[in-house]
């Protein structure tokens, strides 16, 4: 079920009429524009977390490819500007797990 209504929009940020979905394969629901809707675009914040919990859009599998690819062609990104924030991700995930072993 989707609700409508007017906010911003999580992919692209803009103002305006919304649609409230899930994200697939993600717990979770976010408002999108009927741009952003069609194109199947997600927040990159969600793409770039979940691809860094799987190692890499390599370790992806084809149906999470496929998302993260309509929403880099729809923001205009490039895959090395995708990759080059999936890996500083990652980093941060490790840099915080050894920090809390030294506590």
């Amino acid at each position: 079920m989707a609700l409508r209504g007017l906010s911003t929009c999580e992919v692209c940020q803009a103002q305006g009429h919304t649609t409230v979905s899930s994200v697939p394969g993600v717990a979770m629901s976010i408002a999108r524009c009927a741009d952003c809707l069609n194109a199947g675009a997600i927040p990159m914040v969600v793409a770039v977390a979940n691809t860094a919990c799987v190692g890499g859009l390599e370790q992806a599998t084809d149906w999470w490819e496929e998302i993260v690819e309509d929403t880099l062609l729809h923001l205009g990104l490039s895959r090395d500007q995708f990759d080059l924030l999936v890996e500083e991700e990652i980093e941060a995930e490790i840099a915080y797990g050894a920090e809390a072993e030294t506590q």
